[in-house]
């Protein structure tokens, strides 16, 4: 028997929150992840989409799920373009604001921060206080990319340049602070200091 909602409306409606909430928290049945994150990365017309403070859930699913190429997409095509950010230097509270409106143009979706630490770097800690932490970079097609993730035992240094289809890597860590590199179907420690590799 069809839902009330399913009687009143012709064709089935998508929730990005909703989506982004199965992959990250393990609810798809079975664990097939792949139609929601196709889903997520597509943005079908269909797609009910979170104002900007709450798009991180998103893009983490994304990045979680391995598509860092549309969480790249959607920093430089939805994001960057954002009137608010290229006429103010601001990130504006809704998709589309408007000037001389009620619409506010300086706000709080930060998520293009947290997921650059998060996602793209990989940066996550895995115990209290960044006593452990996990580093899974996903640069995708990123030519450079450096950043500090300050953390409680010290700064967490990344810095990232591409060459030949590659990404040289040095990645320096705090005393105190037990880390490992995450790989496909691997997992390495870091040693206290600066590591570099190629990824």
């Amino acid at each position: 028997a069809l839902s009330p909602r399913e009687r009143e409306e012709a064709e089935p409606r998508l929730c990005d929150r909703s989506l982004a909430t199965a992959v990250l928290f393990d609810q798809c049945p079975g664990g097939q992840t792949e139609a929601a994150l196709d889903a997520l990365a597509d943005c079908p017309p269909e797609m009910g989409l979170s104002y900007p403070a709450n798009a991180g859930w998103r893009l983490w699913a994304l990045a979680q799920g391995g598509r860092i190429a549309a969480v790249l997409r959607e920093l430089r095509e939805r994001w960057a373009t954002m009137r608010s950010v290229v006429e103010n230097n601001t990130l504006q509270e809704c998709w589309r604001a408007e000037p001389d409106s009620a619409d506010q143009w300086s706000h709080c979706p930060v998520a293009p921060l947290y997921i650059l630490y998060m996602s793209i770097a990989g940066i996550r800690p895995t115990a209290p206080g960044f006593a452990r932490c996990e580093i899974r970079p996903q640069l995708g097609d990123l030519g450079k990319l450096e950043l500090t993730a300050h953390t409680v035992r010290g700064p967490i240094r990344f810095r990232a340049t591409r060459a030949d289809g590659r990404h040289e890597v040095a990645i320096g860590i705090p005393a105190g602070v037990a880390a490992e590199l995450v790989l496909p179907g691997k997992r390495v420690p870091l040693a206290s200091g600066e590591n570099r590799m190629t990824l």
